[in-house]
């Protein structure tokens, strides 16, 4: 895993991260594949985009805890999530409309954020989550933020047939001994999918 300039170099805050970044992977190819439905669904880091604008579509949620957050963004555009709009919805191409992608991106920010937190509770890690929202993708190149000193930017693309998702997430910890026990998770334990659904019943999302 590379690192920005400036970035803590203590071993303990590297593996924290990687793990971090596992667990998101994981996530967001699994609940993406489940959501939609489909078998196939890989996810692959890609070289980081800059201010690039990555879809005209853009789903975003938020998940904090003590010492730490983690910023979800999900960029696509029309043509490449039609197919999997006619596949759940059941209607022609030239009927899905961008609203139907918001929505369904928007729920599956929603859905990745419930599992991160059902997952970072299994290790004795609390945090919660805000309500997904969407918006026009080309607003990231005006409120992208800054990142701290402590944080990373991953940027990775889903991929399904002819669809693509471009993920990004940024993690910024200022206190890590809140994510001690991130530092032996297991990103190959399975967690139960009524965790993921109590966690978003008990946030209101």
């Amino acid at each position: 895993m590379s690192t920005p300039a400036g970035f803590s170099q203590d071993p303990k805050f590297l593996k924290i991260f990687e793990n971090l970044r596992l667990m998101l992977k994981k996530h967001s190819r699994e609940q993406f594949a489940g959501f939609f439905n489909v078998e196939g669904v890989t996810i692959q880091d890609i070289p980081s985009q800059g201010n690039k604008v990555l879809g005209h579509i853009l789903s975003s949620i938020l998940i904090q805890g003590m010492g730490f957050r983690i910023t979800l963004k999900y960029h696509s555009d029309l043509a490449p999530m039609v197919p999997l709009c006619v596949k759940n919805m059941q209607v022609s191409p030239d009927q899905v409309k961008e609203r139907m992608i918001r929505d369904f991106l928007r729920e599956v920010a929603n859905l990745v954020a419930g599992a991160i937190r059902a997952d970072l509770g299994r290790n004795n890690v609390d945090a919660g989550i805000s309500l997904p929202m969407s918006t026009r993708g080309f607003d990231e190149v005006f409120f992208s933020g800054t990142s701290q000193r402590n944080s990373i930017t991953q940027t990775c693309e889903l991929l399904w047939e002819n669809t693509r998702v471009v993920v990004t997430q940024l993690v910024e910890i200022s206190d890590e001994s809140s994510l001690d026990s991130m530092q032996t998770y297991d990103p190959n334990a399975k967690g139960n999918a009524d965790d993921i659904f109590e966690t978003l019943m008990t946030t209101g999302a």
